[in-house]
């Protein structure tokens, strides 16, 4: 004998809402990841815009140009005017979507998300399977937008905020320290701290290879490479040696 359990509609009605905005968020995210990579918001950002003056400026289909802008308008993330036919990014929205480095700027992490996507049949396997999915199964754009993402945070926050609201740390790399980094990526925070406190010495360490030889390279760019070093290591055994600042 089985007995029927009641619904509560209203409940049923308000998860179908939430079901419906999340969606309506993916693929938002999916109209501004194709914005960011055509550099879209940045043409925008010059001034507003007609569908075929946006297709013009950024190379593009008018077509395309106009269902993207018609998607972005209905979004919320850029403004139509009917009678001039022209979109518009507000002021207040070209610092998430349009400057490039700044503190709040999410371009890098449209551009991240869109990458995630790319071993999702590896993923559903390995649910099944067990295992796990390798850093390598992930595109570029899984990287490269990790790091343009938080290179807003390293260049705006980390000496002039996050440092000092430590005075101990910063004491320290004042003095020089050595200073590890767990989990560096391609290196941008340590390269920010050596140029920022160059008596200290830097070592990051991170299990995905290709980020050590590319973080090397961008050191030696930087001109820091004598006080900044990366490996190719898995530290959950443990690290090498004593420092007297770790970050993660």
């Amino acid at each position: 004998m089985t007995t029927q359990q009641s619904v509560d509609q209203a409940k049923t009605e308000a998860f179908l809402g939430k079901v419906l905005t999340d969606t309506s968020g993916m693929t938002t995210t999916i109209m501004a990841s194709i914005g960011d990579r055509l550099g879209l918001f940045k043409q925008l950002a010059h001034g507003p815009a007609t569908s075929a003056q946006l297709a013009t400026r950024a190379d593009i289909n008018e077509r395309y140009a106009r269902e993207w802008l018609g998607a972005l308008a209905s979004a919320g993330y850029v403004e139509y005017d009917p009678a001039s036919e022209r979109f518009t990014l507000p002021a207040e929205h070209m610092p998430v979507l349009a400057q490039e480095h700044g503190p709040i700027f999410f371009g890098g992490i449209h551009q991240m998300l869109a990458g995630m996507i790319g071993p999702l049949n590896q993923l559903i396997q390995a649910f099944q399977h067990g295992g796990g999915v390798p850093q390598s199964a992930y595109d570029h754009n899984m990287w490269e937008g990790l790091e343009r993402y938080t290179a807003g945070w390293f260049e705006n926050l980390l000496i002039p905020v996050w440092v000092p609201a430590m005075p101990e740390v910063q004491a320290r790399l004042e003095r020089g320290a050595l200073l590890a980094d767990v989990g560096c990526g391609r290196g941008k925070a340590l390269i920010k701290l050596a140029q920022a406190f160059p008596r200290s010495r830097y070592v990051g360490y991170d299990i995905f290879e290709p980020t050590i030889a590319q973080a090397t390279a961008q050191a030696q760019a930087a001109g820091v490479a004598d006080r900044v070093r990366f490996e190719h290591r898995d530290v959950s055994a443990g690290l090498p040696e004593q420092y007297d600042v770790i970050t993660t």
